[in-house]
């Protein structure tokens, strides 16, 4: 059974590097739909986004960072 099958799974920094290569691998793995976040290259974001979809999940691109409180309060 693949590692991530059937879960939605949420990457901080997925735009570039270790982020990246971690959403591309839950793609891989099984995931259903993966949560690319990311700070400021949203050029970057949807670049992963495309190699996610290619991989057979969802991507879902989400612009935010998680060290600030208020983007990430629900409420």
């Amino acid at each position: 059974m693949p590692a991530f099958e059937n879960a939605v799974v949420a990457v901080t920094g997925a735009s570039t590097g270790l982020g990246r290569a971690i959403a591309i691998g839950a793609a891989c793995e099984g995931a259903l739909a993966v949560v690319v976040n990311y700070a400021s290259s949203r050029t970057e974001a949807e670049e992963t986004a495309r190699q996610v979809e290619a991989s057979g999940a969802e991507a879902i691109v989400v612009q935010g960072d998680g060290t600030v409180v208020s983007q990430n309060d629900p409420g």
